[in-house]
């Protein structure tokens, strides 16, 4: 788990307004342990009905799932999605009627594949939690994409 010390720090760099392409480039995740991410964009909260912002964690544990689930990914392509894809998607949308799960998505130019892909991040908005927290980050075909777009 992240320090109270690196809370701290974190909050202090997101009570600074920084932009989108700032915060895609302060992703760097570190794949041994939790990450804690810069905060959405305010437009972004906006979009899912949230007012309050939080740092986005992504947990170690999540990490090694993925791995696991989508060995397609390399870890650059994973840190590319999380990146573009949470702070600046083409689409977000509702992932889950029972949870706060949101999916935010974005065509990935650059990837291990040589060529464009959706990158869906996939983000538990809850406002009990100290975080948003990602769930799961992927690429998906557009048939997928579509479907999971359109699931009602």
């Amino acid at each position: 788990m992240c320090s109270q010390n690196d809370l701290n720090s974190i909050k202090r760099v997101a009570k600074k307004k920084i932009s989108p392409a700032e915060k895609i480039a302060s992703v760097h995740i570190d794949f041994d342990k939790d990450n804690v991410l810069p905060e959405l964009n305010d437009e972004d909260l906006g979009k899912i009905g949230l007012k309050q912002n939080k740092p986005v964690l992504l947990k170690k544990s999540v990490i090694d799932r993925n791995r696991t689930e989508h060995s397609d990914l390399t870890d650059e392509d994973f840190q590319n999605v999380i990146a573009n894809a949470l702070y600046s998607p083409s689409e977000i949308f509702k992932a889950n009627r029972e949870k706060p799960y949101y999916h935010f998505a974005k065509v990935i130019e650059v990837n291990s594949k040589g060529k464009p892909e959706i990158g869906l991040a996939l983000l538990d908005v809850d406002d009990v939690k100290d975080n948003f927290e990602v769930v799961h980050a992927q690429f998906a075909r557009p048939r997928s994409y579509n479907a999971m777009k359109n699931k009602k």
